[in-house]
Parts: structure tokens; C-alpha cells; sequence
């Protein structure tokens, strides 16, 4: 091995039977133990030891099923507006939606970005040295958190929104059928001349209403998501695949947590855009989004949740969605891939189908 920084990633699936004969726990699904060490730096001066302790991260749960972020033709589809998240009850169990949020994250994908705001073994933004971090988090800043620009949650008395095993729910940013078009808050008739391309998303589970465009029109008869920070205009992923997604629980105020601008921002005023410092121990799930194959941004997500990155094929305004994969069957429940590596558990839907599996 050449002497240097690495990444050591550590997994290892274990059989339900197995897993069920060692701890005496009953599962009805395999269970995945794994950690990783971030630049961990090995030189060939002598014998070295780096210790991994393996983590149980069990299959069920929440999951972010399908990400549609690309959008669809701006001329002849909806542009972003037909923007989707799906979630999925992975476990055998019923679930409550009461309280999940969903953060978009913020990331580096400049090279105008001076180095001095830049850790330099990954690439991505040194939050420590953003203005107005606080003190006791600013060792781990860039290991402990990630940093979102949006943030919303799921309202609710904590069993209001109950999903069984094997279903999903939709949050889109405008509950509307695209696909006919509809009328914005001034009165205009938004036409959708390739109904094909986009998306019926009048039936969604939620939508996130924000109240800064004119596209952003409430269906009453979608509840709404609190918004507890929302840097633009829209609940909105950029089309190109630059941010990240987490979803994550807590019982903390999270209205409360502190919000700090990227490091290279050395003025806060009251038009900053700030991110909201999220700990990395909250999140359940996350999916790191890339612009392609060719072109890779800094990871946004510590290799523990999600060890790649995944992108659509067709980019932005193609149509087409990232789709969890199916990992197996059980009775009539599909049990979704979670290796906590988005390049093999997601594939993509040519257009976005919100409900589907693949």
C-alpha cells in the first residue's frame, strides 16, 4: 500500500438467523454492522493501527425512497416546480410520518472557492470557520453536523400520520397535476404542453407552501409541512444535483439550532443565506446528489450515511427521478435496499412515478 490518506470504509451484512442466534433479538431482516475512518493518514514509516467499531444499522425503518430533484422541461414540462420526495416505511412495523424532517443540504461546487474556507484532504467547506458557529461545536464541525439551507418537518400529535409497512408518503413542493397545469396566485395559466413529461402530484401525501412565487399556490387539500428555514424563493432541489437530502428525527427544537452562513460569507446581513447545523446523530437517512459521472462535487455526507453519491443519467429538467431499489420481498412488502451506498441502492425511473418501485 502507498503511504497516505485514505478512506476505510468497514460492512458487513448479517443474516437475520444469525444475527437473532448471537444477541437473542428477534429480527425479521438482515441486519448491516459497519464504520468507517474519514482521512485516515497511513505513511510507510512504520506499523500503524486504526480501530473500526462496527455499528448495527438495521434495514428497516425510514428511508428516502425516490428523490426527484432533476425537474422536467422547463418549455414543455413543468420546470422544477413538479419537484418530489418520497418516503418509505422499510420496517414490519407501522410507522409515524409526526415530526420527520427533511433538510437540504449545502456543499462546495465552485472552484472559485478560496482554499482557505476548503478542508483540504476532502474538499468541502471548513464550517469551522464559518462566522457565528458556536464555540463548543466548532471541533467537530465538519465531522459531527451537516448544513442545510431548507429545512422542513411533518406536522402532527405524534400518531396523526401513521404509515404501514411497505407504503410511502409524497411531500411535493406544489401538490398540483403538472400535467394539466394549473392557475398561479396573479392569475396565470400555467400550460403544460408535453403532459408526458411531468408529473400528477395533486394527490401527494404533503406539499411545502413558502409564499415567495406566484407558482407556489396551496391545494387545501394537502396538508402543509412547517417550514423551519428555507434559504430560496421554494422548497426546491437545485435541478442540477448539487445539494444533499437527510432525512432526520429529534425531539429538540430545531427552530432553535444554530444557523451559520458558508465560510467564504465573511458578512451576515439580513439577506445572508444561512444553513441550519444539523448532528450527524439525528439523521436516519440520506442521499448524497451529484451532477454526473464525469463531473463529482465534495461529498456533503460522512461515507456512515451514504459512502458514494448518485445522480440521474439525463441531468437536469430530464424527467427523471432516483429510485430506491428493491432488495427483497416478504409476503406482498417490498423490502428496500439500505447499504448506506446510494450508488448501489438507487437506480432511476426515466419520468418520475411517485409510488412506484423498481
Amino acid at each position: 500500500m502507498v503511504g497516505g490518506t485514505y478512506q476505510v470504509k468497514a460492512r458487513r451484512l448479517i443474516q437475520m438467523d444469525e444475527y437473532r442466534a448471537h444477541t437473542g433479538i428477534p429480527v425479521d431482516e438482515d441486519v448491516i454492522l459497519m464504520d468507517s475512518l474519514i482521512n485516515q493518514d497511513f505513511s510507510l514509516a512504520g506499523p500503524q493501527q486504526a480501530t473500526l467499531t462496527l455499528k448495527v444499522n438495521p434495514q428497516g425503518g425510514w428511508l428516502i425512497k425516490q428523490v426527484y430533484y432533476a425537474g422536467s422541461d422547463t418549455l414543455n414540462g413543468a420546470g422544477i416546480r413538479d419537484q418530489f420526495v418520497e418516503l418509505y416505511n422499510n420496517a414490519n412495523t407501522d410507522l409515524y410520518a409526526d415530526s420527520l424532517c427533511i433538510g437540504f443540504l449545502s456543499g462546495v461546487h465552485s472552484k472559485a472557492i478560496p482554499n482557505e474556507y476548503l478542508v483540504s484532504t476532502t474538499g468541502q467547506y471548513d464550517w469551522s470557520k464559518s462566522l457565528n458557529i458556536p464555540e463548543s461545536s466548532k471541533a467537530t464541525a465538519n465531522t459531527e453536523y451537516s448544513y442545510a439551507h431548507t429545512v422542513v418537518m411533518i406536522p402532527g400529535t405524534g400518531t396523526q400520520y401513521r404509515v404501514r409497512p411497505g407504503e410511502s408518503i409524497v411531500i411535493a413542493q406544489n401538490a398540483q397535476n403538472h400535467k394539466i397545469g394549473y392557475t398561479t396566485t396573479d392569475g396565470r395559466k400555467l400550460v403544460t404542453k408535453r403532459p408526458e413529461l411531468t408529473v400528477d402530484l395533486s394527490t401527494a401525501n404533503f406539499e411545502v407552501v413558502v409564499n415567495r412565487r406566484t407558482t407556489d399556490v396551496d391545494n387545501i387539500a394537502v396538508p402543509n409541512l412547517q417550514v423551519i428555514y428555507c434559504a430560496h424563493l421554494a422548497w426546491e432541489m437545485n435541478p442540477g444535483g448539487t445539494d444533499a437530502i437527510v432525512l432526520f428525527r429529534t425531539r429538540a427544537n430545531v427552530s432553535q439550532w444554530p444557523k451559520v452562513p458558508t465560510p467564504n460569507v465573511r458578512i451576515v446581513n439580513s439577506s445572508t443565506i444561512l444553513q441550519v447545523q444539523i448532528p450527524n446523530q439525528y439523521i436516519l437517512d440520506g442521499v448524497d446528489l451529484q451532477p454526473g459521472s464525469t463531473l463529482v462535487y465534495p461529498k456533503k455526507l460522512p461515507p456512515t450515511i451514504d459512502a458514494t453519491g448518485q445522480y440521474v443519467p439525463k441531468g437536469a429538467y430530464s424527467s427523471q427521478s432516483l429510485i430506491r431499489r428493491t432488495s427483497k420481498t416478504i409476503g406482498l412488502r417490498r423490502v428496500l435496499m439500505n447499504s448506506q451506498n446510494s450508488k448501489s441502492d438507487f437506480g432511476h425511473f426515466d419520468v418520475a412515478q411517485p409510488r412506484s418501485f423498481q
